[in-house]
């Protein structure tokens, strides 16, 4: 007889989160669809900026430049980026800009040493 195969916990756990947090919403609030534009990019700033804090906290995210890279966020869904010049590596395309735009946020490294991805 085949042993029924079971749902890991976590999905269950990641799933009811994501419900939750979908039905619950500010009193008052317009659903996303009914905002204008303006509201709605006001709105997905403000979710990245917590999914980018969220994923520092749990050591996903080190970023390279100030204010972090939003690239590494929808592409990768973390960023390694500061471990990358560390190790003399390509870092995303966003950060290899910020470097060249005087983002930098580590010591001792000058942009001109930074490589870029689409470069190599």
């Amino acid at each position: 007889m085949k042993e029924k195969r079971k749902s890991p916990n976590w999905l269950f756990a990641a799933l009811s989160i994501l419900w939750a947090t979908a039905c619950v919403r500010e009193a008052g609030a317009p659903d996303f669809n009914q905002q204008d534009t303006a509201a709605q990019v006001a709105e997905v700033k403000s979710e990245i900026e917590v999914a980018k804090q969220s994923l520092a906290h749990d050591g996903k995210y080190e970023c390279c430049i100030k204010p972090p890279c939003d690239w590494c966020l929808t592409k990768a869904n973390g960023c390694a980026c500061a471990s990358m010049v560390d190790a003399d590596q390509p870092v995303c395309p966003e950060c290899g800009l910020g470097w060249k735009q005087g983002k930098g946020s580590l010591d001792g490294i000058a942009p001109e040493e930074v490589k870029n991805v689409l470069e190599n």
